[in-house]
């Protein structure tokens, strides 16, 4: 596996690791009964999302898909739950539709 393979394989974990630091500010700022509800519910999925990617990371390859298919299950889960809080999903939706598909579904090959 050559170095830049391996950059890519390593950034999809990272970039999903800066949108957790990004939106659990925004989770926090909540009102309170959505916080502790929904708050929860999307920082679950996305943890168990980056749980997925590390997981298929280390797989071999014929059995990568099914973890990234999970992922990208959870992703999309994970936006609907967002938007039932009236947040904007922007830099979520950015990161689901750019850098997952090219990069995940892409660079785990």
């Amino acid at each position: 596996m050559n170095r830049q393979k391996k950059t890519e394989e390593l950034m999809v974990i990272q970039k999903l690791y800066d949108y957790l630091v990004w939106i659990s500010p925004i989770i926090n700022r909540l009102p309170r009964d959505r916080k502790f509800t929904i708050g929860n519910r999307v920082l679950n999925r996305l943890y168990d999302v980056l749980e997925d990617l590390i997981k298929a990371k280390y797989r071999p390859k014929n059995k990568k898909f099914e973890l990234l298919e999970q992922a990208n299950v959870g992703l999309e889960i994970a936006t609907g739950t967002i938007r039932t809080t009236g947040t904007t999903t922007t830099g979520f939706d950015w990161f689901r539709k750019t850098l997952f598909s090219r990069i995940c579904l892409e660079g785990f090959r």
